[in-house]
């Protein structure tokens, strides 16, 4: 999977993560959840989700920033975000996200190593 570089005024930069983050809990609250809603509940940001598998009680997400977002602030952006809009489906089920989250860096030759990881979630 060949993802775009990001250009700035002054840099070139070609960053992507693997993000896990799991709901309170364990709780299996992402039944019916779709990857659609953390795309949409992320676009006002720079972030681009190339790929996500949303489990039961977790999430996996290949994502690409900006070198000016940290991974504890793309953390920040995702289960705020993704909260905020799971709340307005769930209304009274929503416990949240876990405190917790795991994030890696990937290197480019990785990237479809990860890409295939989290596709085949479902399977495992």
């Amino acid at each position: 999977m060949k993802m775009p570089y990001i250009y700035h005024n002054h840099s070139v930069c070609l960053l992507a993560y693997h993000f896990v983050t799991c709901t309170k809990k364990r709780k299996p609250e992402l039944e019916g959840i779709s990857l659609d809603l953390f795309k949409q509940a992320v676009s006002k940001y720079p972030l681009t989700i190339h790929v996500g598998e949303v489990m039961p009680d977790h999430i996996h997400l290949l994502i690409q920033a900006p070198t000016t977002f940290s991974p504890a602030y793309i953390a920040k952006i995702i289960k705020g975000c993704s909260s905020r809009a799971i709340g307005k489906i769930r209304k009274d089920n929503w416990n949240g996200w876990s405190t917790g989250y795991f994030v890696t860096s990937t290197g480019g030759v990785a990237t479809d190593t990860v890409k295939a990881y989290i596709e085949n979630q479902k399977n495992d």
